[in-house]
């Protein structure tokens, strides 16, 4: 399946080559109470884009959190593609796959922490290469 661009011309390919993937990121212990605390995934590779098929998010906060789920920076409502109230322990089958394209990356920020709340994230990922597609 090839995207085609602004001018009309045919960008990239998708393959079907895919790499399933269960990256985790952990945040450093919260370092006040009522704070929060962020991990962060590293960056999808260039010439890839990660369809994120689950998103499960822990904290070991003593009072209840929220979590959000952020792709690129900076860190604003814009970029949110996921939330929980229920941040301590949650999950997300994402219905329809999240896309995230190659040189982004995803951050999960926990609020409302106690002090030396650590927050913790799994996503479920199928990796897929993306070529430049033939000139037709």
């Amino acid at each position: 399946m090839g995207v085609v661009d602004a001018s009309g011309q045919e960008g990239f390919e998708f393959l079907d080559i895919t790499q399933p993937l269960q990256p985790v990121a952990t945040s450093a212990p919260c370092t006040q109470a009522g704070g929060s605390v962020t991990a962060t995934f590293n960056v999808v590779q260039f010439d890839l884009f990660w369809e994120v098929t689950k998103i499960a998010v822990s904290c070991t906060s003593t009072t209840t959190t929220a979590a959000f789920v952020y792709v690129d920076v900076p860190l604003t409502p814009i970029n949110v593609i996921a939330s929980s109230i229920a941040g301590n322990s949650d999950q997300d089958d994402c219905a329809t796959p999240i896309i995230i394209l190659g040189t982004k990356q995803l951050q999960v920020v926990w609020t409302g922490c106690s002090l030396g709340a650590v927050g913790s994230a799994r996503l479920q990922v199928l990796a897929k290469k993306m070529y430049p597609a033939p000139r037709r």
